[in-house]
């Protein structure tokens, strides 16, 4: 890699990695929301485990992206209009401005202090096959990344969101059909570094499959594939479109011929 990738890569890590500042802010935020969240749930029978989840959890986030995702992890023989109304209920005491969304669960999120907060109920499980719903899954994936993604690979993480980014890629929304947090966070478990994963990827013809451990791969109709390490069962990448993917591969060549901040 020449210095002129070097500099340009350092230039927007300063721009984008969150400061001392942000990092206290949002410290003291959690610990104050966790405080009332427990003095909340201490008025019920049931005790769920508060887990923080996300790219915060696993000090991924962009500097100007700081929201909070707080679970609410509850035994597995809860019922599941017990922990989604559990949730909700305490929720609105706790949040401003909330909005009560539904996906398997019914979440809330809202404001606390000036940041950002989704909580969400889920189940405590060990391994995804005891799964009930997706997001089951998702503490299991701050675990992994957690425990597999080296303190340097945070600020390769950071750099490959930031170009996603800024080529309307970053996301795994419908409107978007991009690549999720997470699947940038296993991009570079996997291939090391930003700049690796770059160089592998001008050369990408859909479809393209990879896995973390070697485990046989089932079939997916997707034009990218990658395993969750997780849940073997899942493919990470299914949002992303055939167009997004293609735009993806053409952006790593153009930047990786002539590297620029825009």
């Amino acid at each position: 890699m020449n210095k002129k990738h070097t500099d340009l890569m350092q230039q927007v890590l300063e721009k984008i990695t969150p400061s001392t500042n942000d990092r206290d802010a949002i410290k003291k935020a959690l610990n104050a929301f966790t405080e009332q969240l427990t003095n909340e749930l201490s008025s019920y029978a049931l005790k769920p485990t508060i887990t923080l989840v996300g790219s915060i959890a696993k000090d991924t986030y962009l500097k100007n992206t700081l929201d909070l995702d707080v679970f609410l992890l509850f035994s597995p023989d809860v019922p599941k209009d017990t922990i989604a109304s559990t949730t909700l209920s305490i929720g609105r005491k706790l949040l401003k401005d909330s909005e009560e969304c539904y996906a398997e669960h019914p979440y809330i999120r809202g404001m606390f202090q000036s940041f950002k907060f989704e909580l969400v109920p889920g189940y405590k499980i060990k391994d995804a096959s005891q799964k009930i719903s997706a997001v089951d899954r998702t503490p299991l994936h701050t675990t992994y990344v957690i425990n597999h993604l080296s303190n340097d690979q945070k600020d390769d993480v950071r750099l490959l969101k930031q170009f996603l980014h800024g080529i309307g890629c970053y996301g795994a929304e419908a409107e978007t059909q991009g690549f999720s947090g997470y699947l940038c966070e296993i991009l570079i478990i996997k291939f090391k570094t930003f700049h690796n994963l770059l160089k592998a990827s001008r050369n990408w013809q859909p479809k393209i499959i990879i896995s973390l451990n070697n485990a046989s791969i089932p079939s997916f109709p997707e034009p990218f594939i990658f395993i969750d390490p997780v849940d073997s069962e899942r493919n990470v990448a299914s949002a992303v479109a055939y167009d997004t993917l293609n735009l993806y591969i053409k952006a790593c060549g153009a930047y990786l011929d002539n590297p620029k901040m825009t």
